[in-house]
Parts: C-alpha cells; sequence; structure tokens
C-alpha cells in the first residue's frame, strides 16, 4: 500500500543498460526470451517494429524491492543486434542492486548463446 502512494509522488527506480550483441536478431530474441523464461520473468507484451521489437516483462517483487518492470528493446544493427534493457520499479527509490544484477544477468545469458 505504501508503494503506491510513493508510485502516486513520482518516487520509481531503474537502470538501463545498451549493447551490441554480433549474432542476428532472431537468435537474440531467443536468447532473451529464454532468459526471461529461466529467471521467471514472465513476459507479457512485444511489439513488433520495422527493424526489432520491444518486450516487457514483468519483475516479481522480492526481499530487495517491489514488482516492476522490464521493457527490452531488439533491433538489427548491420551484422549484430543491438539489445537495449531497462527496469522500471515504481513506489521504491533503490533497489539494493537488484536492477543492476537482472540485467547484467539478462545480458550475460544472451551473449552466451552460440553463434
Amino acid at each position: 500500500m505504501c508503494n503506491l502512494f510513493y508510485a502516486a509522488l513520482g518516487i520509481k527506480t531503474g537502470k538501463t543498460r545498451k549493447e551490441l550483441v554480433g549474432g542476428p536478431s532472431g537468435k537474440v530474441l531467443v536468447a532473451t526470451i529464454c532468459s526471461l523464461a529461466r529467471h521467471g520473468q514472465p513476459l507479457n507484451k512485444v511489439q513488433q517494429g520495422q527493424d526489432g521489437c520491444l518486450l516487457k516483462a514483468d519483475l516479481p517483487s522480492d526481499i530487495w524491492s517491489f514488482a516492476g518492470d522490464l521493457v527490452i528493446t531488439i533491433e538489427r544493427q548491420g551484422r549484430g543486434t543491438s539489445v537495449e534493457a531497462a527496469t522500471v520499479i515504481k513506489g521504491q527509490l533503490y533497489d539494493w542492486g537488484k536492477s543492476n544484477r537482472i540485467l547484467s544477468e539478462l545480458l550475460d545469458d544472451i551473449k552466451g548463446l552460440p553463434v
């Protein structure tokens, strides 16, 4: 209940990372979806663009923070693929490293993809 009050005040936390990954965007998309499933982050929105797509997944609450969103943009960039991921946790000023851990796990999983 408290987080709804703080969210109404516009208090939120989150991090963003962007990396270029060598490999086709289709394989990067599959690696992203597999990573979300592995870490218990349910996919709730997919929006296709001309050269890529946007994925939105739920971040469950835990002892570090309230529930939030993970927004991932995958775009074809020449011979590689651009991946931009952002966490948004409303109603909380600090997430005690949760966003950094989530983004690191996601990008490590994607980069670990054999191409």
